[in-house]
């Protein structure tokens, strides 16, 4: 017996020792499992710059190493009774041509190192501190990127003010600036600033095209709205709606219509079920239907990816309508309108 006690003590740390491995074991594996899906969310993300033979010399390496010193506060006092918007936008100055190139150039290099970042990541075990820089890499540009974007946001409310005021009075005001800021943030992400010319006079046309492409498309939303409520297989929105008024012929009609679209949906994958019934207002319990960044913001993902997401789903639908031998839904052409818009219009009643 007097053996057995230290034998017995000794398995015992034993035991314990081949726990604490084990236990340390699974929480690397944890960890790494949790770093390769960190790093796959990298990588799916696409890193576009304005290359420059700049990024690679020491002189501009050293300058942009340094805190941007640019403040675009201005210290006068807002009047009172402005919104929000309107109020940041009164104390917002303009860029200079100097600070609007040295934005540019440092929103680029960043993205520049991001990208190079972004190469050393190895997915069967990425390293920790490679993920956090290129993480880093790209707040910092997106920071000055929001910088450029404030002090271009005057352009856009002269912009739209134009449209507003000459022929389309329905049109809100809130529709038309969120169409223009999606305008300016891509002429922002795509200007070549080494081309010499400023900022607003690229951006101008993009905002100018991208409000009047969008006032175009919802005047030909509301035309196929009047025309098409009597339909076989007309507007959805409107076959939603509860008729009371209507003849059992017609209410028959539109039931087989949300039927039959019903089961065209109903073959899309569960997250494209769900997209596509929040985009255009399509659930159970109907509601407005959501904006692109509405949906993204849900579901945790970019806007653009909503948008890929919209457009693969509505071909997967036509493509299931021609299969069944259904007659191609007036949804599918309208919303095929309707999927690049920036906001989406509230039902019809």
């Amino acid at each position: 017996m007097a053996a057995t006690a230290p034998q017995s003590g000794t398995q015992s740390r034993r035991n314990q020792s081949a726990t604490r491995r084990s236990q340390a074991a699974n929480t690397r594996s944890r960890e790494l499992q949790e770093r390769r899906r960190r790093a796959c969310a990298l990588l799916e993300r696409e890193v576009r710059y304005i290359d420059s033979p700049d990024f690679r010399k020491r002189s501009f390496q050293r300058a942009h190493a340094q805190p941007l010193g640019i403040d675009l506060e201005l210290r006068d006092n807002v009047p009172a009774g402005l919104s929000g918007y309107m109020a940041d936008l009164y104390r917002t100055r303009l860029l200079t041509s100097e600070e609007e190139v040295f934005l540019f150039q440092r929103m680029n290099y960043l993205l520049y190192q991001a990208e190079k970042q972004r190469r050393r990541i190895d997915l069967r075990n990425p390293d920790r501190a490679t993920l956090k820089d290129f993480e880093i890499l790209l707040a910092g540009s997106r920071r000055v990127r929001n910088l450029i974007i404030r002090a271009n946001l005057r352009l856009v409310v002269s912009i739209v003010k134009k449209f507003v005021a000459s022929s389309n009075p329905a049109e809100t005001y809130d529709e038309l600036i969120s169409d223009g800021h999606e305008a300016l943030l891509q002429a922002v992400e795509r200007f070549d600033y080494s081309r010499g010319y400023r900022l607003s006079t690229y951006a101008s046309h993009a905002i100018y095209r991208n409000v009047s492409r969008a006032l175009q498309s919802r005047s030909r939303r509301r035309k196929r709205e009047t025309t098409s409520l009597d339909d076989e297989g007309g507007n959805l929105f409107a076959s939603l709606e509860d008729d009371r008024d209507a003849h059992r012929a017609a209410d028959g009609d539109r039931s087989r219509a949300v039927q039959r679209l019903d089961s065209l949906i109903g073959q899309l994958p569960p997250r494209e079920q769900t997209i596509i019934r929040a985009r255009f207002g399509l659930e159970a319990d109907p509601r407005q239907p959501l904006t692109l960044q509405a949906i993204a913001n849900e579901q945790g993902v970019c806007k653009e990816r909503v948008r890929q997401l919209v457009n693969r789903a509505l071909n997967q639908l036509r493509a299931f309508a021609a299969t069944a031998g259904f007659q191609e839904p007036e949804f599918l052409r309208f919303a095929a309108e309707t999927s690049d818009e920036t906001a989406s219009s509230p039902r019809p009643r």
